[in-house]
């Protein structure tokens, strides 16, 4: 029962917490941004990049090295397509915080469902350590925090 309101607390706080962020519609934000930014932008998918430049028309990215593709480093989006602009999330951070949350709640599962000392022991190390990579690899594929808005359409 408590882990139940535990995980509805930290829902709750999400959801909470994502709606009190700013959001803005205006596209003077992004032109004023310094070159050498790291954003997180959102067309019908989202990718990290540099910041180079925007114009009225478009914004002017520099890739970040994690593109599978080779080609230009430079890269240019139409404004009309461009839904958000964010700066870049905690790549670190994320799966880490993804990886404790997982293997805290696998490491008590485990441990509860166990009959003996060691097949606690061995539950919760078991269990704990699949939570902790199932985690991280949430965590890294959906961020758990985002940083600041600057452009939101």
């Amino acid at each position: 029962m408590r882990y139940l309101r535990f995980v509805s607390l930290i829902l709750v706080f999400h959801i909470v917490a994502a709606s009190a962020q700013a959001q803005t519609g205006d596209w003077r934000a992004v032109r004023n941004l310094p070159p050498g930014a790291y954003l997180s932008v959102k067309t019908h998918y989202r990718f990290t990049c540099i910041f180079r430049n925007a114009t009225d028309d478009k914004l002017v990215c520099g890739r970040t090295g994690r593109f599978i593709g080779e080609g230009s480093s430079e890269m240019k989006v139409a404004r009309q397509d461009v839904r958000e602009v964010r700066f870049d999330h905690m790549d670190h951070g994320n799966p880490v915080i993804g990886a404790l949350i997982g293997g805290g709640l696998g490491a008590v599962g485990g441990a509860r469902d166990g009959t003996g000392v060691r097949d606690h022991v061995t539950g919760a190390v078991l269990i704990g350590g699949f939570g902790a990579l199932l985690g991280a690899g949430i965590a890294w594929a959906i961020p758990i925090f985002h940083r600041t808005i600057i452009y939101k359409r």
